[in-house]
């Protein structure tokens, strides 16, 4: 996850986003929002080969979202992080609040 923001952070700055990168920094350096880390478990793998609501989808974001997925049935209430309008469509789609909003 602390990959994902980081990455996340360079892109919105890249883009003119700043209130969404002000909102990865504040994640990054306050660690208010809860960061797992994963390994990529049997059941993670299987829902990764099912289908989502907005295909097409890669096979690093079909990770995220089979992952994210599985923990919202554990965690609520479970939040993605995202800037691309597919991948924000998913989570929603998938019954996760996205954020930065």
């Amino acid at each position: 996850m602390r990959l994902e923001l980081g990455r996340t952070l360079h892109r919105l700055l890249a883009t003119g986003l700043p209130a969404g990168a002000k909102w990865c920094m504040g994640c990054l350096r306050t660690r208010r929002c809860p960061l797992e880390i994963s390994s990529l478990q049997r059941d993670i793998v299987t829902r990764v080969t099912e289908g989502f609501p907005a295909e097409p989808v890669g096979t690093l974001d079909a990770i995220r979202f089979a992952t994210a997925a599985i923990y919202s049935r554990q965690v609520t209430p479970l939040t993605m992080l995202g800037t691309d309008e597919q991948v924000r469509a998913n989570a929603h789609l998938l019954g996760l609040s996205v954020a930065p909003d």
